[in-house]
């Protein structure tokens, strides 16, 4: 730096550096930030999938046993005629 009579404490220079080294943090930063978004996106649509199968496992739970309670009483109605109006 002497050869290019940069005086490496001139108040300048180190602001200069300081803005330099930031930048490199900052590029560093912001490729861990999309690592860790695309991490939770991931993790969201597992999380959503994993929910929606549990879902339609219970509306086909639930018909099912609509589905039986109905079956259930058609043959109640069926064996005893006198039920019906």
């Amino acid at each position: 730096m002497r050869r290019s009579g940069i005086n490496p404490k001139d108040p300048f220079f180190l602001i200069l550096s300081s803005f330099s080294k930031f930048e490199v943090l900052i590029e560093d930063i912001v490729g861990k930030t999309n690592t860790v978004v695309e991490g939770w996106t991931t993790k969201i649509d597992d999380k959503l999938n994993q929910v929606s199968s549990i879902a339609i496992v219970q509306k086909k739970s639930a018909i099912a046993k609509v589905a039986s309670t109905l079956l259930s009483k058609a043959e109640q109605k069926n064996l005893n005629p006198s039920l019906v109006p």
